[in-house]
Parts: structure tokens; sequence; C-alpha cells
């Protein structure tokens, strides 16, 4: 393969980002959707999956640049990639939802 049909260093890890950028703004949306409903059924507590889910939506965001970066640099042999604390949050998260909209269904 020549130079000039080579694929562009970094479009893996730049595709693998985005997609991660979609994922942490689809929890974001999932989290505020998920108050507005809750909200006058369980009152208070769902202010918990708020002030939990919120920030671990923006962290699941700020993490996946950081990773983006790490992968970028990877490619070159120059670090490590990161471990799988990103996908453990979006899991844990997920679930986190799951249980707040369960809560909801039961309280109705």
């Amino acid at each position: 393969m020549s130079a000039a049909a080579a694929p562009p260093d970094g479009a893996q890890p730049e595709r693998t980002a985005l997609a991660w950028t979609r994922t942490a703004l689809a929890l974001d949306v999932a989290v505020v959707v998920a108050l507005r409903l809750t909200l006058p059924v369980l009152g208070a507590w769902s202010l918990v999956l708020l002030l939990v889910g919120l920030p671990a939506a923006v962290w699941v965001l700020v993490a996946a640049r950081r990773r983006y970066a790490a992968a970028r640099l990877a490619m070159r042999g120059r670090v490590v990639l990161a471990d799988g604390r990103l996908p453990a949050a979006v899991a844990a998260l997920t679930v986190l939802l799951g249980l707040v909209e369960v809560a909801y269904v039961l309280e109705r």
C-alpha cells in the first residue's frame, strides 16, 4: 500500500471519540428527561439522579476527550491506552437511569 492510499493517521481514534461524545451527550439528555418525568412522582429523590447523573455524564465527555488524545499518542507508540473506567462509568450511569425509571413506574 502506498503512502497516498493509506488512511489518515488518527481516523479510528477520532471515530471512537465521536462515538463516545455522542454517548455522553445522550446520557446528559437522558438524565434531564428522566428528571423532568420523575420529579412530580418521586420528588426530591429524582434530584439525586440530577446530582449524580449529570456530573457523571459530563465526566464521560471529558474522559472521552482525554482518551482520544491518549489513543493518538498510543498509535505512535508513546503511551499505553487507558483502562476500562470509561465504559464502567457509562454502564453504571445507565443502570442508575434504569433504577430511577423502575422506581417511577412502581410509584405511578
